[in-house]
C-alpha cells in the first residue's frame, strides 16, 4: 500500500508529465487546476466544522436521517 509520501510524489510525476506532454499553454490549463485547488480546499474546511454542524441541526440523528418535528408529521 503506498504511504502518502509516495502518492504526492506519483501524482506530481504524472501532473509534469501532462504538462511537458500537451500542447496546452498554462491559461489553458490553469482555470481546472485552480478549480481542483479551491474544491480541496472547501473539502477541507468542511470536514474540519462538520460534526459541529451536525450537532447544531434539528431533529438530526446519528444514522445521519433527517427527523421531522411533531408540526410536520401531523402534516402528513
Amino acid at each position: 500500500m503506498l504511504n502518502i509520501t509516495q502518492l504526492e510524489s506519483s501524482l506530481w510525476e504524472a501532473a509534469d508529465q501532462l504538462r511537458a506532454n500537451s500542447r496546452l499553454n498554462a491559461n489553458e490549463y490553469s482555470m481546472p487546476v485552480l478549480g481542483l485547488i479551491f474544491l480541496r480546499h472547501a473539502t477541507n474546511r468542511f470536514k474540519a466544522v462538520n460534526v459541529e454542524i451536525e450537532k447544531t441541526l434539528p431533529y438530526y440523528s446519528q444514522a445521519r436521517v433527517f427527523h421531522f418535528s411533531p408540526c410536520i408529521q401531523s402534516l402528513r
